[in-house]
C-alpha cells in the first residue's frame, strides 16, 4: 500500500510540476469545446397525434370466417406510413411550405424527398398503461404520432401540419377505396369460386356414378373396411362353429351315457298260451311304439330297443322260450334323455348355420379380392376430389364472410361519422429545443478539458525526466539514499513561487466559474447545486 501512495504521490508531482501546461491545455479545450457548442444550433421538435381506429376500419377487410386476424396492428401501422410518405406526398409537404424555395434542380428536389422521408416519424403509439394488453395487440386503440425535427421551428410546425393534413385525406380515402375495392374484387372472387365448387360438386357425383359398388358397401363402408370387417365377421363365425359343435360333442357323451344305464320294468299277467319271449317281445314292441311318437329311427332308445327284439326274436327261433309262469320283465333307460336330447339338436342346428355363414363369409371375401388393386386407386381419386371440394368450398365460404363484414363495415362508416378519426394533439410551435443536450456536453467537454490538460502535463514530464522524490532517485538509481539537501530560496524567489500559485488557483477558479456561467447559459438550475455545497458550511455553523 505504502508503494501506491509513493507512486501516486510521484505521479502527482510530475503533473503539479508542469501544472501551467495542464492548465493552458484544459483552457484551450474548454474553450473549443464550448465556442463549437455553442455554434450548434438547438433542434426543435413538432409533435402531433391522432387517433384512428384502424381496427374498425382496416381489419374487417382482413378477417377470416372464424374472428380471426390476419393482419396485425403493425402492418396496420406500416400501411399507414407508406401510404403518407410517398413521393408525390413528400413532394406536395415540400410545395405546402419554404422549403420549395431551395429547390433549384431536380437533383436538388431529390435529395430533399429523401432527406425527407427519413426524417418524418410517423409511427403506432403503444398505451403504456398495459402491457399485457399489448402484447396481445389487443389494445383499445390505435394512436399514431406525426413528428418532425428542425432548427427552425416554423418550418418544423408547417410540416407536421402539413402532413397530418395529408394524414386526414388520405385515411378519408384509403378507407373509401379500400372497402370498395375490397368488395368489388371479393364479388369476382366469390362468382369464380362458385363456379369452381359447381364443377367440383358435378365430378364428384360423377365419378361416384362411375364407380358404383366399388367405393362403397351398403352400409357405407371403404374396401379396407369392409375386408376387415368380413374377416372379423368370419373368425367370430369360426369360433361360435367350434363351440357349438364342442357342445354337441359333449351332449351325445352325456346321452349315451345316460342310455348305458337301464332298470328292469315289470308288465302285467301272460295271457294264456304265452311264453316268456312273446311276453318280452310284446313288452319292447309297445315301448317302441311309445319312443317312436316322440323320437326318430335315429334316437339312441330306438336303436337300442330294436336290438333288443332282434335277439328276443333270435331266441325263440332258436327254441330257448318258456312258458309264461310269472311277470315278465324288461329294461328301461333308468333317466329321461328328452331335455339333452332337445339341446344336442339346438347344438347341432347351431354348428350347420355357423358352417354356412362360414361359406357365405369366405365367398364374399373371395368376390373382393380381384377389387384389391382398383379400390386403392378409386380411394385415392376419391379422397383427391373430395379434398379439392373441401378446400374450395371453405375458400368460397370465407369470401361470403368478408363480403358480409365489410358491407358491415361500410355502413358503421357511415353511420359512425368522424368516431374512427380525431386529432388528439394538434401541432404547435416548440419553446424548448429537444437538442443538442447543453447542460451534459457542457460538463463532458469539461471533464475531457481536465483529462487531456493532466495527462498533457504528464507527458511533458515523461519527456524531461526529473526526480521528485528520495524512492524514486533510490529505485532508478539502484544505490542507497541516505539524507536529502533542503533547497535555500530566497526571499524574492519565495514571493514569486506563492504568487505562481496564487495565480494558478485563480485561474482554476476563474475556469471553474466560466464552466458554471456556460451552465446557467445553457439553461441549468444552479441552485440545488449550490444548496448541496452551502448545507455542510450551514451545519458546522450550527
Amino acid at each position: 500500500m505504502r508503494e501506491q501512495f509513493e507512486q501516486l504521490k510521484m505521479h502527482l508531482w510530475m503533473v503539479l510540476h508542469h501544472r501551467w501546461t495542464a492548465l493552458g491545455a484544459a483552457v484551450l479545450v474548454c474553450a473549443m469545446g464550448w465556442a463549437g457548442l455553442e455554434a450548434v444550433d438547438d433542434r426543435y421538435q413538432v409533435d402531433a397525434k391522432v387517433y384512428l381506429d384502424t381496427k374498425a376500419a382496416l381489419q374487417p377487410l382482413f378477417q377470416g370466417p372464424n374472428g380471426a386476424q390476419t393482419w396485425s396492428p403493425q402492418q396496420s401501422a406500416l400501411l399507414i406510413k407508406r401510404t403518407l410518405l410517398t413521393r408525390e406526398n413528400i413532394e406536395r409537404v415540400i410545395n405546402d411550405t419554404d422549403l420549395k424555395k431551395k429547390v433549384k434542380t431536380p437533383e436538388d428536389l431529390d435529395k430533399m424527398v429523401m432527406n425527407l422521408a427519413e426524417r418524418i416519424s410517423v409511427k403506432r403509439l403503444m398505451p403504456a398503461v398495459d402491457e399485457e394488453a399489448n402484447s396481445r395487440n389487443d389494445a383499445p386503440a390505435d394512436i399514431y404520432a406525426i413528428s418532425f425535427e428542425s432548427t427552425n421551428r416554423e418550418l418544423a410546425l408547417n410540416i407536421v401540419k402539413s402532413v397530418l393534413d395529408l394524414f386526414v385525406e388520405r385515411f378519408s380515402y384509403l378507407t373509401k377505396t379500400s372497402t370498395r375495392e375490397a368488395a368489388e374484387f371479393l364479388d369476382r372472387e366469390i362468382a369464380a369460386y362458385a363456379r369452381n365448387l359447381g364443377e367440383a360438386e358435378e365430378r364428384l357425383k360423377q365419378f361416384k356414378l362411375d364407380n358404383p359398388g366399388v367405393l362403397l358397401g351398403a352400409n357405407g363402408q371403404t374396401y379396407s373396411q369392409r375386408v376387415e370387417a368380413l374377416q372379423s365377421e368370419l373368425e367370430a363365425a369360426k369360433v361360435s362353429l367350434r363351440e357349438a359343435e364342442f357342445r354337441a360333442a359333449a351332449l351325445r357323451v352325456q346321452i349315451q351315457n345316460m342310455a348305458a344305464s337301464r332298470v328292469p320294468v315289470s308288465v302285467g299277467g301272460a295271457a294264456p298260451g304265452q311264453t316268456v319271449l312273446d311276453q318280452q317281445i310284446a313288452t319292447a314292441e309297445a315301448r317302441l311304439s311309445e319312443l317312436l311318437l316322440n323320437y326318430t329311427e335315429q334316437h339312441p332308445d330306438v336303436i337300442g330297443l330294436r336290438r333288443q327284439l332282434a335277439e328276443m326274436k333270435e331266441q325263440k327261433k332258436k327254441g330257448l322260450d318258456v312258458p309264461a309262469g310269472g311277470a315278465p320283465v324288461v329294461y328301461a333307460p333308468a333317466t329321461d334323455t328328452s331335455g339333452a336330447r332337445l339341446l344336442l339338436t339346438e347344438a347341432e342346428a347351431r354348428a350347420a348355420a355357423m358352417k354356412e355363414q362360414i361359406a357365405l363369409k369366405e365367398q364374399q371375401l373371395l368376390d373382393l379380392r380381384p377389387l384389391a388393386e382398383t379400390v386403392p386407386k378409386v380411394e385415392a381419386e376419391l379422397a383427391r376430389l373430395n379434398r379439392d371440394y373441401e378446400v374450395i368450398k371453405a375458400t368460397y365460404a370465407e369470401l361470403v364472410h368478408r363480403r358480409e363484414t365489410i358491407s358491415l363495415s361500410a355502413g358503421a362508416q357511415s353511420a359512425g361519422g368522424d368516431s374512427m378519426f380525431k386529432v388528439i394533439e394538434a401541432p404547435r410551435l416548440p419553446l424548448v429545443p429537444v437538442g443538442p443536450q447543453r447542460t451534459l456536453f457542457t460538463t463532458a467537454i469539461f471533464l475531457a478539458a481536465l483529462a487531456l490538460g493532466t495527462g498533457l502535463g504528464w507527458m511533458r514530464a515523461q519527456s524531461r525526466p526529473t526526480f521528485y522524490t528520495r524512492n524514486q532517485l533510490a529505485t532508478i538509481s539502484g544505490v542507497p539514499v541516505l539524507g536529502a539537501i533542503t533547497m535555500n530560496w530566497s526571499v524574492m524567489e519565495v514571493a514569486r513561487r506563492q504568487f505562481g500559485m496564487l495565480l494558478f488557483g485563480l485561474v482554476v477558479l476563474a475556469l471553474l466559474a466560466v464552466y458554471l456561467g456556460v451552465l446557467i447559459h445553457n439553461g441549468y438550475d444552479i441552485k440545488p447545486l449550490l444548496k448541496t455545497v452551502v448545507e455542510p458550511f450551514r451545519m458546522i455553523q450550527a
